[in-house]
């Protein structure tokens, strides 16, 4: 699902993404300074050090065929949520993107 995310990403100028794999080599790479933050501290300040403006966070659970996917845009500078947003749908229609109105 973070490769689906991070590849409609990509596809928008104004957004310049690192992968989750990239994000957790930094983190490796800085891991005494951050010793002591909590994960999603951590990631904050990862961002910091990249010069992103905001950290996309999200997750996922599924319960039989139903699936429930969230996602939030973190201010880097304020740690404050932007926005989020909740997808509710079945593992069936989860690419279907007629019904979101993604491409």
């Amino acid at each position: 699902m973070t490769e689906t995310v991070i590849t409609d990403l990509t596809g928008i100028k104004q957004v310049s993404v690192i992968s989750n794999a990239d994000r957790k080599k930094i983190t490796e790479e800085t891991k005494f300074i951050l010793s002591g933050l909590v994960e999603e501290e951590a990631m904050l300040k990862v961002g910091k050090l990249t010069g992103a403006n905001v950290l996309f966070v999200g997750s996922y659970f599924v319960i039989g065929n139903n699936i429930r996917i969230t996602a939030r845009l973190i201010n880097i500078e304020t740690g404050k949520i932007e926005r989020s947003t909740k997808l509710d749908g079945t593992l069936d229609t989860l690419l279907d993107t007629s019904r979101t109105g993604l491409s």
